[in-house]
């Protein structure tokens, strides 16, 4: 469980309840094709179990098309109000690198995420995270290099990229502190039967 930040906490107690959080596109510093919408899908589907109002990637994406000049160049402040959140989240994909020696692969993805208060632009949460999926096995004869070999390049299909990207998304997300659980409601009695007689 991630601890909050005085500046998390502050956020979250003040104003509405209700908070809106909207997860912008990720930027790719690897230049890998769908990698960082992947990632950032993974990032909001793992955030959404948390107390913060959902807001549809979709939703995000089409009212980002309206700033003029491109989204990135406007400050959070005008973000918000586009989009209409309480805090936007920034994401971006750092590493993406495949390893392959033959009796050993080894996929790692690095990202970063960087939470900003909408209203103020004050950072609440700046953290990353590297995720890195192993497979080889040591071949015991001569005859078992071939098919360690093969083994290992079947284990680094999409199906272990898609792995990779969850397990990247998962930790980001943890990694943001949840709202505070709102407080119970108290439960009154239920009210006296009428007397009798």
């Amino acid at each position: 469980m991630a601890t909050p930040t005085s500046a998390f906490v502050t956020w979250s107690q003040a104003g509405v309840p209700d908070k809106r959080v909207c997860v912008l596109p990720f930027t790719d510093r690897t230049n890998t094709e769908g990698l960082a919408a992947q990632v950032r899908e993974s990032f909001s589907g793992h955030l959404s179990i948390k107390r913060f109002a959902d807001v549809e990637l979709h939703e995000i994406d089409a009212r980002l098309d309206t700033p003029a000049g491109g989204w990135r160049n406007h400050s959070p402040q005008q973000l918000g109000q586009t989009v209409g959140c309480d805090a936007l989240i920034y994401g971006e994909v750092t590493r993406a690198s495949r390893l392959y020696l033959g009796v050993y692969t080894q996929l790692t993805l690095e990202g970063a995420i960087r939470a900003v208060d909408a209203h103020s632009g004050r950072v609440l949460v700046e953290e990353s995270y590297t995720t890195k999926f192993r497979a080889g096995g040591v071949p015991l004869s001569p005859l078992a290099v071939v098919p360690s070999a093969v083994l290992n390049l079947r284990d680094m299909t999409d199906t272990q990229m898609v792995r990779v990207i969850d397990d990247l998304g998962r930790h980001l997300a943890e990694k943001v502190p949840d709202l505070p659980a709102a407080p119970a409601i108290a439960q009154l009695p239920p009210p006296l039967p009428p007397p009798t007689t």
